[in-house]
């Protein structure tokens, strides 16, 4: 989509799907971390980790998709109300480049906590594969 549709076009429908994205992977994470839990991890540091590192995805996931992603939705909507206007002047120009980095900031933080969360998936997944006894 970011190499086929118009720049705005393209963030209009991010703005629909982020929210859908966030939620999901937070429900995801928070199943897990149910399971896990009620597997009784916390009878080995190795399963108490891993309840750890859930429970500080799951603050990430809920914090992007709470608080970070409507921010950074609101910001890029108050740039597009702006650039869409038929003229500007040097301030809306100036306000343009002001919403620009607050939006770069954002999204920066949105990624970093994403990452995060892929990373303790990642990392959950290896645990519960640890778990596995093969039979030879």
């Amino acid at each position: 989509m970011f190499k086929n549709l118009p720049r705005q076009t393209f963030g209009k429908v991010q703005a629909k799907l982020f929210p859908q994205y966030f939620a999901l992977t937070t429900g995801a994470n928070l199943l897990a971390l149910v399971t896990l839990a009620l597997a009784g991890a916390t009878a080995t540091s190795a399963g108490v980790r891993a309840l750890v590192a859930l429970g500080v995805s799951l603050v990430g996931l809920l914090v992007n998709w709470l608080a970070v992603e409507p921010i950074c939705t609101d910001l890029m909507f108050q740039r597009y109300d702006i650039e869409n206007l038929p003229e500007k002047t040097d301030a809306d120009k100036e306000r343009i480049a002001t919403l620009y980095k607050q939006f770069g900031k954002w999204h920066g933080l949105s990624s970093l906590l994403n990452l995060v969360s892929f990373c303790v998936a990642v990392g959950h997944g290896w645990f519960l594969a640890s778990l596995l006894v093969v039979a030879a």
